[in-house]
């Protein structure tokens, strides 16, 4: 009975990721086949002068699309479009990955729209109110280290030393 239920979710589960899955696989290869990536890097190597505002910009465009889209599909919908700019700065991609993560997160948890604010409400049984305050001092945190990781890339690529 509750192996039954257990593949019951996973079912359910993978019939919601699927579809998000084809279709973000579906535009990288659009994208990738009219070479959009590297039109992108042309364009924006004139408008972005400087390693530093590439980072500040891509930090708050992941930001905003933290608040809207789950993690998964953000990185399978915009790592192909956004790494390629990222080494034309000369990031690591490796930094970049955990810049992106990172980033999606803080989206993640960010009020009014961050979508864990209400899985919390949901498993804690907490008002709105309640779980936006109890995150602000972990969203503060969570920005500082970002800013670390951001501008310090030997903190997060020590380990492959």
């Amino acid at each position: 009975k509750g192996m039954v239920r257990v593949g019951t979710d996973t079912t359910r589960l993978l019939g919601g990721l699927f579809p998000v899955l084809l279709m973000a696989l579906s535009l990288n290869k659009f994208l990738a086949f009219q070479q959009v990536p590297g039109m992108m890097v042309a364009l924006l190597s004139d408008v972005i002068a400087t390693k530093t505002s590439f980072i500040l910009i891509t930090n708050a465009l992941l930001l905003v699309v933290g608040l809207w889209m789950d993690i998964g599909s953000a990185i399978l919908i915009l790592s192909p479009i956004l790494q390629p700019l990222a080494q034309a700065q000369g990031l690591d991609p490796v930094h970049f990955g955990i810049m992106m993560t990172v980033n999606l997160e803080i989206g993640y948890l960010t009020p009014p729209m961050g979508l864990n604010i209400i899985v919390a409400m949901t498993a804690f049984r907490e008002s709105f109110g309640f779980v936006c305050r109890s995150v602000v001092p972990f969203l503060l945190l969570m920005v500082i280290a970002l800013a670390i990781v951001s501008f310090w890339p030997a903190l997060s690529l020590f380990l492959l030393k």
